[in-house]
């Protein structure tokens, strides 16, 4: 199955990237939230996607994240070479 890495850099409060990401995305896919994206408030959000934040953003921003959706750089790799692409959101 053909599955998509949806990269978002921006936090939902001061962009509308992540929303046009999920309207763009598919059962599946996944949506790595990097920078200040890690900001945005997942909860209430569509669960056809897997949310995950990058660690080391979230520890520079004083995130606070469980383990399971959170992944370090080498995690980050992985993602993209599991994935048939990859979308970067601003």
């Amino acid at each position: 199955m053909n599955t998509t890495l949806h990269i978002v850099s921006k936090p939902s409060s001061s962009s509308d990237a992540l929303e046009r990401c999920l309207s763009c995305s598919q059962p599946g896919d996944v949506v790595l939230l990097i920078e200040d994206g890690v900001y945005s408030d997942t909860s209430q959000l569509d669960n056809k996607v897997t949310f995950l934040r990058l660690a080391e953003d979230c520890r520079a921003r004083g995130v606070n994240i469980s383990l399971e959706s959170a992944v370090d750089y080498s995690g980050f790799v992985e993602l993209v070479a599991a994935h048939s692409q990859s979308c970067s959101w601003f």
